[in-house]
This record gives structure tokens, sequence and C-alpha cells, in this order.
């Protein structure tokens, strides 16, 4: 296992150049495909009075 890290100058920056090991492709079904979530407010009561 290499354990140096090198760096790439972007600008003012030295970035460290990393690499992801290779993984096998796997389905991730609907749940995580990012289908869109309703994040309204219907539904939900917005009135704040019953503090």
């Amino acid at each position: 296992m290499n354990t140096e890290i090198t760096y790439t100058k972007q600008g003012d920056y030295y970035l460290p150049d990393l690499k992801l090991p290779e993984q096998d492709e796997r389905e991730i079904g609907i749940w995580g495909c990012g289908c869109p979530v309703d994040t309204s407010a219907a539904g939900r009561s917005t009135d704040r009075t019953d503090r």
C-alpha cells in the first residue's frame, strides 16, 4: 500500500492528488435514484402561534 501523498498546485493552493480505489458497480434501487422529494409546507402547519 502506497501512503505517499502528492500535491498539485492550483493557483495559490496545493491540493492533494487523491484517487479512490476501483469498486464494483451496484444497483442502488428506487430509493437511491435521487428522486425528487416534496419539501413544501403542504400538510404541515406553518402557524407558530401554538408555542
